[in-house]
C-alpha cells in the first residue's frame, strides 16, 4: 500500500480528505499555491492525486457545480 509518506518525502504533505467539496479543495490549493493535492481517505490511506487539471478539465469546462461535488 502506498502511503503520503511515499509520495512525499522532506516536504510539506498537503492533502485534503475526500468527503470535501471540489471549491473546498480549490481554495486550499489556491491558499497555498499549489497545483495539486494528495486525497486520502477517513483512514489517511492516499486515494489519488487532485491537480489544478483536474479542476479545469472535469469540473469548470463541462460547467459542473464546484460547491456540490465531494473530491471523491
Amino acid at each position: 500500500m502506498i502511503t503520503i509518506r511515499d509520495v512525499i518525502r522532506d516536504r510539506e504533505p498537503y492533502s485534503v480528505r475526500d468527503n470535501i467539496t471540489v471549491l473546498e479543495a480549490a481554495k486550499y490549493m489556491a491558499e497555498r499555491k499549489v497545483g495539486g493535492v494528495c486525497v486520502l481517505d477517513e483512514d489517511g490511506r492516499l486515494l489519488g492525486i487532485l491537480t489544478a487539471r483536474d479542476l479545469l478539465n472535469s469540473i469548470v469546462l463541462p460547467c459542473r457545480d464546484a460547491g456540490t461535488l465531494t473530491v471523491k
